[in-house]
């Protein structure tokens, strides 16, 4: 059993070796959407589990709206700390978490209030995630 998880361990670290040395041989507009896709995909699983959880103790949300929105969260922000990183000459402080931040919170807050959704409420969600990540950066 012990050489099986192994094996798998050793087949998965080549792969992801391998998709990576693809990605960074890419342009960094691909590198870009490649990490927004990989990184909302992850946050759309995170959703879905947190939607689980949240439905068994409070029914406030579906796990697809909860999947939605940490996807949203998720690959905007890490997409736009990638994007800010590869403009600003690798430089990964706390002006790029900021952007990073409101970008997130701002889409979070668009397509979370479909279908009319509220550019004040998004702005002002998008200014306190910025505020966040720049204070967790520091």
């Amino acid at each position: 059993m012990k050489s099986v998880i192994t094996e798998l361990q050793t087949k998965w670290g080549e792969l992801e070796k391998g998709f990576k040395g693809w990605v960074f041989k890419q342009p960094w507009p691909v590198q870009t959407a490649v990490v927004t896709a990989t990184n909302a995909t992850v946050g759309a699983v995170y959703g879905v589990l947190l939607g689980t959880l949240l439905n068994n103790f409070v029914p406030i949300e579906t796990r697809w709206k909860a999947a939605r929105g940490m996807a949203v969260m998720r690959g905007t922000g890490e997409g736009m700390i990638f994007a800010m990183r590869r403009i600003r000459g690798g430089k990964d402080d706390t002006k790029a978490r900021a952007v990073a931040g409101f970008t997130s919170g701002f889409m979070f807050k668009m397509i979370k209030n479909k279908p009319s959704p509220s550019l004040s409420e998004a702005i002002t969600t998008g200014l306190f995630l910025a505020l966040c990540h720049g204070l967790i950066h520091k």
